[in-house]
């Protein structure tokens, strides 16, 4: 579902057609947005290899930077840039297959962000630090692993990415249109039932699509699996929403407009990565994430 939908009532005291132009004019906003950033990730996972990981790095550290800002209300420090740098770099040395160095990079990230940078913090604050490194690398990682350097990491990216995007759109678009209960109104005011289910059903469909269009797995299989990376998207959104009113922050950022932040954007694709991964990891093992995903 992406971020939450923009509060518009700073238009309330227009006049409908008023309100109206304001929503498509922001529409319109957040759709060029989206579609720039989705052409560059087309492109970058297209290429695969250093490309993508690259592409990738930078979404992570911009992604490590939102949430150390989020929590301690602060402009970042040196050393909040130096973690994000340490967090870029680990995304980076998986894709050249070094062993354990991502890890021991996301280690260092950890301790540039809360062990030094967290130093005048609260225990707490300093435990939601802790935190972030691992947010935004583990996700990267994990995308970039799946993609690996073959055919069959190329399609099992897209397909998360495909699954994820058409998940986000269409419960933007049809919590929007149709409105009615809220899903989770402690957490997100804004999203619904209605938003829910059409993501999940759009999300569902763009798996079976891909397959269509790149057989891989048995169609049952795999609109399972869509259907489950659909919730794991929506589930990533919601987490994300929950943290950000746990510290007061209506948007991660404002990096990209109509959408806020990096974090805004990526929740759903953070949550559907990692699980694909995993799930990709059980069935066939670490080194071949991709086809354990899509060959059932």
């Amino acid at each position: 579902m992406g971020r939450d939908a923009k509060d518009f009532r700073r238009g309330s005291d227009k006049s409908p057609r008023a309100r109206a132009w304001t929503w498509s004019k922001d529409l319109r906003t957040r759709i060029v947005s989206g579609l720039v950033m989705a052409a560059i990730a087309l492109v970058t996972v297209w290429c695969g290899g250093l490309a993508f990981a690259g592409f990738v790095a930078i979404l992570a550290a911009l992604v490590s930077l939102e949430w150390q800002s989020m929590v301690t209300h602060a402009r970042p420090t040196p050393f909040v840039y130096a973690s994000a740098g340490a967090v870029a770099l680990s995304i980076v040395l998986t894709t050249l297959d070094m062993g354990f160095t991502p890890f021991f990079a996301v280690g260092v990230a950890v301790f540039l962000a809360a062990g030094i940078g967290g130093a005048g913090e609260s225990p707490a604050a300093r435990n939601w630090m802790t935190f972030g490194p691992f947010y935004a690398a583990i996700p990267g990682m994990a995308i970039v692993g799946l993609r690996g350097d073959d055919s069959v990491g190329l399609t099992a990216t897209l397909f998360v990415f495909f699954v994820v995007w058409s998940t986000d759109v269409s419960a933007y678009l049809f919590g929007r249109s149709i409105g009615g209960a809220k899903l989770w109104p402690s957490v997100s005011p804004a999203k619904t039932w209605s938003g829910a289910i059409g993501g999940l059903i759009a999300g569902t469909a763009a798996g079976a699509i891909v397959d269509a269009y790149a057989p891989s797995g048995a169609l049952g299989p795999m609109l399972l699996l869509a259907a489950a990376l659909s919730i794991a998207s929506q589930t990533g959104d919601l987490f994300e929403s929950a943290m950000k009113r746990r510290f007061g922050a209506k948007d991660s950022g404002d990096v990209i407009p109509g959408h806020g932040g990096m974090m805004d954007r990526l929740d759903g694709l953070i949550a559907a990565a990692m699980l694909a991964f995993m799930i990709g990891a059980i069935n066939a093992g670490q080194g071949s994430a991709a086809a354990g995903l899509l060959r059932w």
